[in-house]
């Protein structure tokens, strides 16, 4: 069953899952953990501009934070995760053959 979202308490919810979304692993656990419907939140993504900017911002603050901790996993000397840092930043050169990068 699902959590009861009403105009009362929908700005609560809202700010819940934009909170949550710099932690969480995916959208679907934040609804599971929440108890709130998936397409209710997509629909929300949508229709509401400004919730989806603070999503996007929220996840993007998730994905700056994992690169700065690959990055210094490289520079302590993890050579698996330079090369994952180097294949992302510099796919040209240290990509794969398969997608047109040379062997560095």
């Amino acid at each position: 069953m699902s959590l009861k979202v009403d105009k009362q308490n929908i700005i609560q919810v809202k700010s819940a899952v934009v909170e949550l979304l710099r932690s969480a692993p995916s959208l679907a656990h934040i609804c599971a953990k929440l108890n709130i419907n998936y397409s209710m939140v997509a629909d929300w993504k949508r229709d509401d501009k400004a919730f989806n900017q603070c999503c996007k911002d929220a996840l993007e603050e998730k994905v700056d934070f994992i690169e700065g901790t690959q990055i210094q996993e490289a520079m302590s000397g993890n050579t698996a995760a330079a090369r994952d840092v180097l294949k992302a930043r510099m796919p040209e050169i240290y990509g794969d053959k398969a997608s047109g990068g040379r062997e560095p």
